[in-house]
């Protein structure tokens, strides 16, 4: 909740932190552009938030700096949407150690076995409640 209006213990107005998105997908798409072309560098991300019926909240891992903008840019659009409620942290973790699961799982099925290296961010999308 921390993206709509609330107020504090004087009942106080306290306005949402982060509610159209812009400090946290405008840093990600402005770092992803400024990023060296590399087809060995691959970008994926989860939101945590509320997962939306036919929306997924993540990206699989993609060399495609355009596709993964395009998918950030799609989060960024449907903030209000998706910010919706309490972040289900566990949710969200439990997703990327998948999703990390799943690219090693088909990294070992590759000739020559390729090998990562994992760098996540964590990017909130306003202060704790």
């Amino acid at each position: 909740g921390s993206n709509f209006l609330r107020y504090d213990s004087n009942n106080q107005p306290m306005p949402g932190t982060d509610p159209v998105g812009t400090r946290r997908f405008d840093a990600i798409l402005q770092f992803v552009s400024q990023f060296q072309a590399d087809p060995f560098v691959y970008w994926s991300m989860v939101n945590f938030s509320r997962q939306v019926l036919g929306a997924p909240n993540f990206q699989r891992f993609t060399n495609n700096k355009a596709a993964f903008a395009t998918f950030v840019t799609d989060q960024k659009a449907r903030t209000q949407e998706i910010d919706d409620g309490a972040t289900n942290y566990q949710a969200a973790l439990d997703q990327a150690v998948q999703m990390i699961r799943d690219d090693i799982a088909d990294a070992k099925t590759r000739t020559p076995i390729v090998t990562s290296n994992y760098v996540l961010f964590f990017i909130s999308d306003g202060e704790p409640l």
